[in-house]
């Protein structure tokens, strides 16, 4: 330290948290405006989506066991277990592209839905059938 500095210690700093009330009543009031109600077809497409997380992990642990299996069958040279093998890692292969398609696909019409929705209500509430604009030449 230099002759004649003083000390100087750091303040201390008081971080005080609050809940938003309003924030999160806004929130849960734009959440209840687009989503839909379950029991109609955009819930039974949600209940797809979130059933439908599940297979891949199926799969995807099928395919770690599945090369050690065929290798397995190639090293005692067992043609016809080889032969299963290799179909099977061809179906499961073919069952985790056919799910992993349909949730990519589910993730974007749920996307699309929920933002139609949401601007469907947002044009009703606030745009009421009034031209917020007007035309001209």
């Amino acid at each position: 330290e230099a002759r004649g500095a003083k000390a100087v210690s750091a303040p201390e700093v008081n971080y005080e948290y609050q809940f938003d009330k309003i924030f999160f009543l806004r929130c849960i009031r734009l959440l209840r405006k687009s989503l839909p109600q379950m029991c109609s077809w955009d819930g039974l497409v949600i209940f797809f989506f979130l059933v439908l997380i599940f297979p891949p992990l199926v799969t995807q642990f099928l395919f770690n066991i599945l090369p050690g299996m065929t290798m397995k069958s190639l090293i005692d040279r067992n043609g016809p277990s080889f032969l299963n093998n290799m179909m099977i890692t061809g179906l499961v292969g073919f069952a985790d592209a056919a799910i992993s398609g349909f949730n990519f696909f589910l993730s974007l019409y749920l996307a699309l839905r929920l933002r139609s929705n949401l601007t469907r209500h947002l044009h009703s509430r606030y745009v009421n059938g009034d031209m917020p604009y007007k035309l001209s030449r």
